[in-house]
């Protein structure tokens, strides 16, 4: 077997991370600006295709083995309607504690410590000494054990590059089949890292004392948030659109 071979799926990986789809990054800069600095904000990039790195290798070796089951885009409405729903329990998950926190704080007012808004959010548990407390207490970042999952979940939908990797699996030997899945990833993880880091570090620019960069990490804190919701929604209304006949691909392939 050519050597050429194995790196063809690598070129297609580095290709693949510069569109537009579902496991590109639509998805992953959300997760980088919500991270506390560049390097975070590449590592949450790493984590995110290091799953579909794994997914993909794992799939490319049951295609040369079985044949190839996975060009079917039967899967891709649940996918997309699990990966949506994987984004809004993300975005909750981070923005439920600074919502705690806020309104803990605030009941040091008499008036809003009777409200039944307060009662709410004490019955659900203030852990936080009331005072003037805020959003900087409490951890912004996406955590990464989500980020993981919501990779190992994505990497099921397809489009038309991975057609063209479960399809160049067929050609390998079932010992080498996670070859095109492997490099394939690699090559994704190359090319959206280069923008996780771009993206992070030019939101950065301007900034030039740490008081200034703790601000401006918070407030791409929020932007990711908003970012990752409306990408959660965005995913599951194309899963259900699908579910009714109507497919819409991210993709511009």
């Amino acid at each position: 077997m050519d050597i050429v071979t194995f790196f063809i799926p690598l070129g297609l990986g580095i290709v693949h991370g510069l569109i537009p789809d579902e496991h590109t990054w639509p998805i992953t800069i959300p997760y980088a600006l919500g991270q506390e600095n560049t390097k975070k904000a590449v590592f949450s990039t790493i984590i995110f295709t290091g799953a579909l790195t794994l997914v993909w290798s794992i799939l490319t070796t049951i295609v040369s083995i079985m044949g190839n089951i996975f060009l079917s885009e039967f899967y891709n409405p649940y996918v997309f309607i699990i990966a949506g729903l994987t984004m809004l329990g993300v975005a909750l998950f981070v923005f439920l504690p600074r919502l705690n926190i806020i309104m803990c704080a605030r009941a040091n007012n008499e008036s809003y410590s009777k409200s039944f808004i307060h009662r709410f959010v004490t019955k659900l548990g203030c852990r936080h000494v009331h005072g003037d407390l805020g959003f900087t207490q409490v951890k912004m970042a996406p955590p990464y054990k989500a980020i993981w999952i919501h990779g190992l979940v994505a990497a099921f939908g397809t489009g038309f590059l991975l057609v063209i990797i479960y399809t160049t699996a067929l050609t390998f030997p079932a010992y080498l089949g996670f070859i095109p899945g492997l490099f394939f990833g690699l090559g994704t993880m190359v090319s959206l890292s280069f923008i996780g880091y771009l993206v992070r570090k030019g939101a950065e620019l301007g900034a030039k004392t740490q008081e200034q960069l703790e601000r401006r990490a918070m407030k791409l804190g929020y932007i990711g948030l908003y970012l990752l919701l409306a990408m959660g929604i965005f995913m599951i209304s194309l899963g259900v659109l699908a579910l009714f006949g109507i497919d819409i691909h991210l993709d511009i392939l």
